[in-house]
């Protein structure tokens, strides 16, 4: 007999914010996801986790993070931080920004170590002293150049 297991639906409250880079010389938007009973007062601190190409990943990182949540592989309380990614008219920076070096026939790519920059000396460092986190907890997730 096969046995059902019905997941139940955290609900995250979204928070749009955005923070100029000094690294990347523009403005990025951001998007912070606080788990269901989040209360900046309560005196507790969260876990993070990072989603690059937040304009489709974060969907998806919820889905797994919900479910890994359940069978208590990672910690069910998480405040996502989704990085979506810049387009600049309608060419998407993350050959850019996800790149360590020039490639060929890719005219924007080669600008990972600005993209880090701004990672870790500035978005991150902004969440810190914004909310209530676990420092030394934080997961950043990427894929395909995300994932270099």
């Amino acid at each position: 007999m096969l046995a059902l297991f019905a997941l139940q639906a955290q609900e995250y409250t979204i928070h749009f914010d955005s923070l100029y880079s000094i690294h990347l010389q523009e403005q990025r938007q951001i998007e912070i996801l606080f788990p269901e009973g989040y209360n900046l007062s309560s005196g507790d601190t969260y876990d993070i986790f990072y989603v690059l190409d937040g304009e489709w990943a974060t969907s998806l990182s919820r889905t797994v993070l919900r479910f890994l949540g359940y069978a208590q592989f990672v910690p069910k309380d998480l405040i996502i931080v989704s990085i979506p990614n810049r387009y600049n008219h309608t060419v998407n920076m993350r050959e850019r920004d996800f790149t360590p070096t020039q490639i060929e026939n890719y005219n924007i790519s080669g600008g990972a170590d600005n993209f880090l920059s701004f990672l870790k000396s500035e978005l991150i460092t902004s969440i810190n002293l914004k909310y209530p986190v676990n420092t030394e907890n934080k997961t950043l997730y990427g894929s395909s150049w995300g994932g270099l």
